[in-house]
This record gives structure tokens, sequence and C-alpha cells, in this order.
């Protein structure tokens, strides 16, 4: 049935869950989660590292600190003195042990644990370069009229001027960063603008780095074309999995730099028969997957190098491949890793009836599941623990769970643990609020997932393979969202709204749209119904017209508010 003259339009998305109750434990917190690139001499160790550990809540941590490679050691000090921060401090003392290590990039991880914190465990992940981060040769594809930039890393900060030579198309520049940290950027800029195609040379001479072998001239070729030119943004690939888990999959996004289509031909992985790793482009999309199959192997590491075949002008690119094989442990969720799927920031609060995206690892061990609603609080044995109670759970997989904050979580510090086959895992931390509403964005630039009640389509320009068109002066939207809370009347959790009267409309105070803002002068006007979409668990929709006097445009922001509580901004298109 219809709501205020406005039909139902569902449009329904993945969600996810978060706890909020009161909670006396120590919670764990680091000052770092990363550490380097470092730059080390050859037939050297690094110089010590220290990411400093501090307790967020109650009573006192108990740290351990754990390497998972042999070239590392990792241990905590005593509790001090904070160097980073106000207040008490436990130090993680980090010590690269790369004498014996050839020439070359390394990653490794560190664990900081302690089973009865909150939060925990966290890691630390270490890069570490031998033979310092300043290559020996660069060369580079660049389309006419562009400027290219290829990075690097140097030991310190690079006092004595770098000498680049060529006619005018290279330059080195450094990128800002403060005083405490571990490592300096640096990157060569390779300008194509008012340049033909073919080769240029020249080079960049280094010489203030307190590790001798940064201390060179390097050979730097711009080739300037007009063909495909891929790039990546990574330069290795990094998977954790679990020993007889289901496959495992992790992405890589690419772009052309250049003209005309990328093309991929065939993927070759080295070693042969490496049968746990395969490689493929996802379709329609800008993403390679590696997929990481356990299989029967043993605990361990496990690396490859995958060459991309291409009709790129640089077909051939060689992409390193590391995974890191675990026993099968207790469930373990990731501090930080919490989400609404409106906002998909984990900074934000989390109310009752919000979807949520939970990432960790070990959730589960077999094919992804999903549930159909009522949404039930045990899926394939695995439940999510908002608090103690069991959460509605709408799909299950070995690094993700998707979930409902219950209703019944009550505003404050709240908890989230993962329990598998009745083993409970580790206790992450959640804040929980009676309210927040998120408008759920569509994914493309900053519009949101809203719809013309006249005929289906997005309120923004003309696209692609998308029914979209600016929303007219007097037309009606509606608008998805999450977090309202709880409604009036009030709906179970993991059940579906009603579809017919008395609907499930939003409690408190009125709920009102502006069009606007800033320079475009903000209009705002009551909405005709804020409620839960029928038949739809914990997705809310806000029907509102758009006024005669809205401000026009393709980018027109747009926002939510109830009473002091005001939804993320998100653009529409008016004309």
């Amino acid at each position: 049935m219809g709501l205020t003259g406005i039909k139902q339009t569902s449009t329904f998305l993945c969600f996810f869950v978060l706890p909020a109750a009161a909670w006396a434990a120590p919670k764990l917190r680091l000052t770092a989660t990363t550490v380097g690139p470092l730059s080390i001499a050859s037939n050297s160790n690094g110089t010590l590292q220290t990411v400093e550990a501090y307790n967020a809540g109650d009573g006192a941590l108990a740290l351990t600190a754990t390497a998972n490679v042999t070239w590392l050691t990792a241990s905590t000090g005593s509790l001090s003195a904070c160097a980073s921060r106000p207040g008490q401090c436990i130090p993680v003392r980090i010590e690269p042990k790369t004498s014996s290590l050839a020439k070359g990039t390394y990653t490794a991880v560190v664990t900081v644990a302690d089973p009865a914190a909150q939060d925990a465990p966290q890691t630390i992940t270490v890069t570490v370069k031998v033979g310092g981060g300043v290559p020996d040769r660069v060369e580079s594809y660049v389309a006419p009229g562009n400027v290219g930039e290829v990075p690097f890393t140097a030991n310190n900060a690079l006092t004595e001027p770098i000498r680049a030579q060529s006619d005018g198309w290279l330059s080195v520049a450094s990128e800002a960063g403060g005083t405490y940290r571990t490592v300096w950027n640096y990157r060569y800029r390779l300008d194509a603008r008012g340049k033909g195609e073919g080769a240029y040379n020249g080079t960049a001479t280094i010489s203030g780095s307190k590790v001798a072998e940064e201390n060179k001239t390097t050979q730097v070729v711009m080739r300037v074309t007009n063909s495909p030119i891929l790039r990546l943004d990574k330069d290795a690939v990094s998977i954790r999995a679990t020993q007889g888990a289901w496959p495992i999959d992790a992405f890589v996004s690419w772009s052309n730099t250049g003209g005309g289509t990328i093309k991929f031909s065939s993927f070759s992985i080295a070693p042969a028969g490496g049968d746990w790793l395969k490689v493929s482009a996802v379709e329609g999309t800008p993403y390679l997957m590696f997929t990481a199959t356990p299989g029967a192997l043993s605990p361990g590491v496990y690396t490859a190098q995958v060459t991309i075949n291409s009709n790129s002008v640089n077909s051939g690119v060689v992409l390193p491949v590391q995974l890191e094989l675990l026993a099968q442990s207790a469930p373990r969720a990731a501090f930080g890793r919490i989400q609404n799927v409106g906002s998909y920031d984990p900074a934000d609060p989390l109310a009752p009836g919000t979807w949520v995206e939970l990432y960790g690892e070990q959730f589960f061990y077999k094919e992804p599941v999903t549930a159909a609603a009522p949404f039930p609080d045990s899926l394939a044995g695995v439940r999510v623990l908002v608090n103690g109670r069991a959460a509605p759970l709408w799909y299950v997989r070995y690094n993700q769970i998707n979930f409902q904050i219950p209703y019944e979580t009550a505003p404050g510090d709240g908890s989230v643990t993962v329990e598998r086959e009745g083993q409970k895992g580790n206790s992450i931390s959640i804040a929980a609020v009676s309210s927040a509403p998120r408008i759920r964005r569509l994914g493309i630039a900053d519009y949101g997932i809203i719809v013309n009640n006249t005929d289906g389509s997005f309120p923004m320009p003309p696209t692609p393979g998308l029914n979209a068109r600016p929303v007219r002066r007097g037309e009606a939207l509606v608008i998805y969202m999450v977090g309202f809370g709880q409604t009036n009347p009030p709906v179970a959790s993991g059940a579906p709204a009603p579809a017919q009267e008395p609907l499930a409309r939003v409690s408190g105070d009125p709920v009102r749209v502006t069009f606007g803002s800033g320079l475009f002068g903000g209009i705002t006007v009551d909405s005709l119904f804020a409620g839960l979409t029928p038949n739809y668990s914990g997705l809310y929709q806000v029907n509102v017209i758009v006024p005669a006097n809205a401000p026009v445009g393709d980018e027109v922001p747009l926002i939510v508010q109830q009473g002091a509580q005001v939804s993320n901004s998100v653009r529409v298109a008016i004309q």
C-alpha cells in the first residue's frame, strides 16, 4: 500500500550490526598499526622501532607481542609515561633482524594480544626495504599531456638537494609528513606535457641518505605513448586464510592511464603448480581477483609471482603474492572494522536496528551463507552477540558477517563477540546511540540511494546503464536510510516491517529534509512519511516533495534531520 500518496520503491542492500552496553574491561589501543617501509642497508639489522600501546578502558593490560616471521622480533616493555601522547603506555618493541636477507622488500605482521582485553588482538604491519628504498632504475609510461609519478622512500629526510638531469620534464618532490615518523616519502615527477610520443632519458642523484646504498644516481626513462597503460593500486598482494577453510579473495584495483581500452589476455603464476592461487579479471569492474584456496595445505607462508599480460604497453607487470595460512582457532573480529551500511564510516555510532558489516577472520569455514527475513540469530552455527544478546544475521563468510544491532541495545558503550559452533572469539567495543540516521550511498560519486517516486529513476545526471535523470521541483523522492532506531509501533529485531497500517513510523521529533547548503542556500521541508520500508528489516525511507524553491544543479547537497540528529550529506540533481 502507498505511503501518503507515494508508492513504495524497494532496493535491498547488504546490512550489518553493532552493540552497546556497559563493559568493565581493559581496551587495547595502539598509537600506530603500520611501521615502515624502513630502509635498511644490506647485511645489516634495522634499528629498534617502538609502537606504544595504551588502555582506553578499565583495569590493566597484560600484553604479549609476537611476529609471524623469523627475521623480526617483537616484545613488550613495562608501563611508563607515553612518548607520543599523554598518560601511561606499554612500549611494543620491534627489532628487524635483517642481516641475512637479500636485497628486496619484506613484510611482517606483529600481533599484540591480551585475552582479557576488549579490542584485542590487534596487528602492526612492518615493511622493510633491504638495500634501501631508492630504485636503481625507473621506467614509466605516461600519456601525452599528463604528469606521471613514481614514489620511493628514503631512510631519512634528504636535506641535500636531489639533482635531476633532463630537459625539464623530470623533477623530484617530497611528501609532507610529521616529525614523528619512520618513512620519508618522495616521488619522481615525469611531465609529458608538450612532449610527443617517444622515450626521454634523465637521471636523479641522491646524496643525503644515511643508508649508503640510497646515495646513487637513478636512471629515469619516461616513455610517452598513446597506447593503453596499466596501473595497479598495489605493488604486492597479501592474503591471510585458514587451513581447511573456504577459498578467500583479495582484490587489486586497476586503471588505464593511457589511450584505448585495456584487455587482459592471461595471468601466469610462478612457481608452476601453485594450485592454491587463481587470478582473474572481474568482468565489468576495474578489479583483478586473487583467490587463495587453502585446501589441504599446512599452516605456513606461501609465495607466488603473478605476471599480468594484456594489450597495454607495459604488459607483463609482475605482482608478488603472499599467503599466510593459519591453523584453525577461535573467531577473531577486527578492531575498527565494524561499520553501518549507510555511511560505511567505522567512526559512526550505531543505533538499534542498524545493519552493519563486521570484518575479521575465522568466522566460518564453509561456503558463504545468506538468510532471508525474518532474519535468524544463528546462521550455520554462527552467532554474533551484542552485549550478550544474539543479533539477527543476514550474511556469513570466512572474514565478514552482516548483522543487525538488536532494537533492545541500550545507548552507551557495548561489546560485540562472534561465536562459531559454540566457540567464542574476542570482544570488540562499540558505541551505541538511540538514533543515528544515515542515508545509504549509491556508490557513484556522492549520490545517495534516492529514487524518484514517479518513475523509479535516480535523481542524478544521465548515467550510462542507469535509470537516472534530474528530479523536477514538485516531484516526490524516496530516500533510503538506516539508523533511526525503534519505531512506533515497535518492530522486532530481524523482523520485516509491516506493509499495511499501522506502518512502522519513526518516533520522536518530525523528520525534515534540507535541499542545498552554503552557496546553494538551504531549503528545509517536512517529510511526508518517515519509517521502515514495508516488508524490509532495518531499512528506513523518508518520503518528501522537492519544494518549488529548491536550488537547482547537478550536485545539490541533501541532508535529513530529526531534532538534533543530522544525517550524512549526499548529492541530488534538481532541474
